[in-house]
């Protein structure tokens, strides 16, 4: 798999979905679910990011959509909204390889409790680490050297 995962990352579940932002157009895309983000895999093989620290909020709409309200990743909405609500459908195949929208509610429904028992998870973690990070004596760190990321610092960085 040609997935890029940080250190000490590891893929959790992979699916086949349909993801849009407006109601007009859907693209069909792989998702992975990593312990600290969502990672989007379109058909050009481009990546989108979402890591869990940006996310507000998931829910069930139409009893068949999972939507996500996160961040606004600005390589793709260049309003000047700060929040966008991402959808993701559930695909099947059918026979002669066609994938057809999965209408089932219980689709939406187990991907949001998962999804948002993972978030909830890695935000606790990270609330708790910097509450610890507050409480330790303030000390000089001693810098040994730097690395360069290709990835940059974007989180919703190809």
């Amino acid at each position: 798999m040609a997935l890029e995962c940080e250190n000490g990352e590891s893929v959790l579940k992979k699916t086949i979905t349909a993801v849009f932002y407006t109601h007009t157009s859907r693209h069909i895309t792989k998702l992975y679910v990593t312990d600290r983000r969502i990672i989007l895999k379109n058909r050009a093989g481009e990546f989108i990011r979402l890591s869990f620290d940006h996310i507000h909020d998931i829910s069930v709409e139409d009893g068949i959509k999972v939507s996500i309200r996160c961040n606004t990743p600005q390589r793709f909405f260049m309003e000047k909204e700060e929040h966008v609500r991402l959808y993701l459908q559930g695909l099947k195949r059918k026979e002669g390889n066609v994938i057809a929208i999965l209408d089932d509610p219980r689709w939406a429904e187990s991907w949001r409790k998962y999804l948002s028992s993972l978030v909830r998870r890695y935000q606790s973690m990270a609330a708790r680490k910097t509450r610890e990070m507050r409480e330790e004596e303030e000390e000089l760190i001693y810098i040994e050297g730097v690395q360069r990321r290709s990835n940059g610092l974007d989180p919703f960085a190809i």
